[in-house]
């Protein structure tokens, strides 16, 4: 009540002590003045914060479990928010592409890639808020993209980019990506393509589950 008295708004916050179920409040004293400017009253306001405070340790905790998993993965991990800037990259990204997670958080969109990569990623999660807002319930996992990333020497490898939406009490706050190199795949397909091409004999790839045609090479027509 000091700094009340003194003329001066004051703000604390406060747990009880109750072992079953403690909670939280928010206490303003404010300072009433006569016409001299002497402070004659104060007024007390408090607020049960309880819910707000439980909700930011469940989000502490669950940021802690992703960041632990996130810090211990090949694949690149990383959140956006609406305004496409990244809010956290996880460490592999400087084994990836070379990049410290702080570069990237400061680099922004140039450190994405080519503009058309970027333009890939916000026609991906546009798509998915018009799904949501379509069907009227919450879309599980966006489009997966392949695209071209930069790394920091300036070469470049191709990317496959699964997303899925960030939300916080039921309400849309960013992106959550995944970012895996598939530089391999990538080559082991062209290989198969290759050998698929030039057989000999005629080759046809088939749909196990419907028995339709996929692909046939040129000498199987």
């Amino acid at each position: 009540l000091e700094q009340a008295l003194r003329g001066e708004t004051h703000f604390f916050e406060f747990e009880t002590d109750d072992p079953e179920e403690p909670r939280n409040f928010s206490t303003c004293f404010i300072p009433l003045f006569d016409e001299d400017r002497a402070v004659y009253r104060i007024m007390g306001l408090t607020m049960d914060i309880t819910s707000d405070r439980r909700r930011e340790v469940a989000l502490r905790e669950r940021e802690a479990s992703y960041r632990l998993l996130a810090d211990n993965v090949r694949d690149i991990i990383w959140t956006m928010n609406l305004k496409f800037e990244y809010t956290y990259v996880s460490p592999s990204i400087f084994t990836t592409r070379g990049f410290t997670p702080e570069e990237v958080i400061t680099l922004g969109a140039k450190a994405v890639g080519p503009p058309e990569t970027m333009q890939r990623l916000r026609e991906a999660v546009a798509a998915g808020l018009i799904q949501e807002r379509d069907q009227g319930r919450p879309t599980s996992q966006l489009e997966t993209v392949e695209v071209e990333l930069f790394r920091k020497d300036d070469t470049s490898f191709p990317a496959e980019i699964v997303m899925s939406f960030i939300r916080e009490e039921g309400k849309i706050t960013g992106v959550l990506g995944v970012t895996r190199d598939i530089s391999e795949r990538v080559k082991a397909e062209s290989g198969f393509r290759a050998i698929f091409d030039q057989a000999a004999i005629g080759v046809a790839q088939l749909d196990p589950m419907t028995g339709a045609y996929i692909q046939v090479n040129q000498r199987y027509l």
